[in-house]
């Protein structure tokens, strides 16, 4: 725990990757409390959607047979109806029933020896997301047989649950990070919270700009984390909701991230990955046409330029 004069700093590992809060000085609760409170329900959302821990309810649903229902807490139920509003709202951009392919390529759970490189299963035709929820009851089934996978969704939903369990106990000015997705509260000294925005390069964490965020998220989808190189091509950790494969830089338009904001960041989130299966050219129209504050970078002839959509210049 770090204390800079009025700002306190927390952090820790959830989800698999980092996560971190800022806030400002607290009368009722001490610093230590405010990390615990944070950490347990980025932890309480983990616990529920890790497709790693085999006794989160993911992982139940997955194990379960095709038309069997499973009662599930209501965050489980709010994160897959909102997968399946975008999913419907992206024409299958976000795709969440792809967990046998994501752990076929080793980015998953399971450990590979040998991937298949030309395997594709097209499913343009296929309109059936493979979930039926019952909101009212809190229950769900799968509806043919694939394993769902939330890590599109999930980390921007702990971002927003983390949040408003602050809120609710009259914690207001603060900023959340967990795996790279970030949310804000309130101010900072009477300033807006500032946000890094990072260059798109593997292995290196290097900050070229800043935005400030207005009780808002940022969420960003690209290929420099995860990835894996094999026979010369880079095949990131998003799959192509249409072939089920990777997605390859070089073949979708040379696109290398996409940062979205939204109050939601759990909807910046998916929609960042939406964004980016769609592609450079599509992505950047459906932007600027559902009014979505989006900014792509690009890999270019001279380095790595910036396309922003409408909306994202309105709001700087």
């Amino acid at each position: 725990m770090i204390k800079h004069d009025n700002i306190c700093q927390s952090s820790g590992v959830v989800m698999g990757g980092p996560w971190q809060i800022r806030h400002l000085k607290h009368k009722e609760y001490s610093p230590k409390q405010i990390a615990d409170i944070t950490y347990n329900a980025l932890f309480e959302v983990e616990k529920q959607m890790s497709h790693f821990l085999e006794s989160s309810y993911l992982m139940k649903l997955n194990r379960t047979s095709v038309g069997d229902w499973l009662n599930v807490p209501i965050q489980t139920i709010e994160v897959f109806a909102k997968a399946y509003e975008i999913y419907h709202q992206t024409n299958g951009a976000l795709n969440i029933g792809l967990g046998k392919e994501i752990n076929d390529w080793g980015f998953g759970s399971k450990k590979v020896e040998t991937i298949d490189l030309n395997h594709s299963s097209q499913s343009e035709n296929d309109t059936d997301i493979g979930f039926e929820i019952d909101v009212d009851a809190q229950k769900i089934r799968r509806t043919k047989d694939v394993h769902f996978n939330l890590s599109s969704i999930a980390k921007g939903y702990a971002v927003d649950y983390a949040c408003k369990t602050l809120n609710d106990l009259g914690i207001d000015n603060f900023i959340v990070e967990a795996a790279g997705e970030v949310k804000c509260s309130g101010l900072k000294d009477n300033q807006k919270w500032q946000v890094g925005l990072e260059l798109p390069i593997p292995n290196k964490f290097l900050v070229y700009d800043y935005i400030e965020l207005d009780n808002d998220a940022i969420a960003t989808s690209g290929s420099y984390r995860k990835y894996k190189d094999i026979d010369g091509k880079h095949f990131c950790h998003t799959f192509d909701a249409k072939t089920k494969l990777p997605i390859v830089p070089d073949q979708n338009n040379n696109l290398l991230a996409i940062s979205v904001r939204d109050s939601s960041c759990m909807y910046a989130d998916a929609m960042a990955t939406a964004l980016f299966v769609m592609g450079g050219v599509a992505g950047s129209n459906f932007a600027d046409k559902h009014n979505i504050p989006a900014l792509f970078l690009f890999k270019d002839e001279q380095g790595i330029c910036e396309v922003r959509s409408r909306k994202w210049v309105e709001l700087l």
